[in-house]
């Protein structure tokens, strides 16, 4: 995901769609109250870094703040019996062939196991 998220969450112009589909429900939640408190607040934003300026403006913060609460990431735990395609680490996405309707699932899967694998697949390596 785009290590730029919060500097472009309030950019009229940026694809927040797209962002929303590759972003961690625990990263989402975090940005989404972190947005919520400053925009209670009556507050704004400014980090300066290095070679960036992140800079919410008052405009900006209700651009963000609508965004965040407009969307929500749900979970839903379900069972299916498929046939497992594909699995990529790196985009932490596997695609599965349903049993039943051989339609194919593409979904996420976490951090951690993302890492498990590929730690495992280093130790194969060697």
């Amino acid at each position: 995901m785009d290590d730029n998220l919060l500097c472009n969450i309030s950019d009229p112009d940026y694809n927040f769609n797209k962002a929303l589909d590759e972003m961690d429900t625990k990263v989402f939640r975090k940005i989404k109250s972190f947005i919520k408190t400053l925009y209670d607040s009556n507050s704004i934003l400014k980090i300066s870094e290095d070679r960036r300026i992140i800079n919410i403006n008052e405009s900006r913060m209700y651009i963000a703040h609508d965004r965040m609460t407009k969307n929500q990431i749900t979970e839903d735990s379900i069972t299916i019996r498929g046939t497992l395609i594909g699995f990529s680490p790196v985009k932490r996405t596997f695609d599965l062939k349903d049993e039943k309707t051989n339609e194919i699932i593409t979904g996420k899967v976490s951090p951690k196991l993302s890492q498990k694998y590929m730690d495992i697949f280093r130790v194969l390596m060697k």
